[in-house]
């Protein structure tokens, strides 16, 4: 199919111009614009260069962890070191960490990883280094959608970071008032 030549013309140079890639395909720049246009739309081109959404390449992994009673300053501590640790060589980052109220789990962590092996490697790393903090294994939540490729992030996903974000603070605010 057509928007198919056109997907993969702008795969190879994606500021190659629409021009350049009718002339190619032998059909009207108008034809490659409209099918330009429907892959932005669709979201299988992200933001003005050609990044075409891979299978899982990059994953966000969200982890509850249960610890030990932990004053305010003993998670500051514990969050300060989760955002430190080196986790280059796991080819994982922290997203957030926050601590939960009212919830068998005391500590919400969110990370991105280069797949499950690399943040599973992390984990029992974590694991260890963490177990003066630690209770028990974290429970460990994989969303399958692919969150970042070629260094920038799927814009769905970072609508959905903000929107969680949002809701957890205003939970947040609940709990305080209710607490009141």
């Amino acid at each position: 199919m057509l928007k198919e030549k056109v997907l993969e013309e702008l795969k190879k140079d994606a500021k190659k111009s629409d021009s350049a890639i009718a002339k190619k395909l032998g059909c009207s720049q108008a034809t490659v614009t409209r099918y330009r246009r429907e892959l932005e739309e669709e979201r299988v081109i992200w933001g003005y260069r050609a990044i075409v959404e891979p299978k899982r390449k990059t994953q966000i992994f969200i982890t509850l962890w249960k610890t030990r009673p932990l004053s305010e300053r003993a998670f500051e501590l514990l969050k300060n070191m989760i955002d430190d640790a080196t986790l280059k060589e796991f080819e994982v980052d922290v997203l957030d960490v926050y601590s939960l109220i009212d919830s068998e789990y005391t500590l919400y962590a969110k990370f991105i990883a280069k797949d499950e092996r690399a943040f599973m490697n992390y984990i029992e790393w974590a694991v260890e280094y963490f177990e003066d903090f630690i209770v028990e294994l974290p429970k460990i939540i994989t969303p399958t959608r692919v969150v970042k490729e070629s260094g920038v992030l799927n814009p769905t996903i970072d609508e959905e970071i903000r929107f969680k974000r949002f809701q957890f603070q205003e939970r947040i605010k609940e709990l305080s008032k209710a607490g009141k």
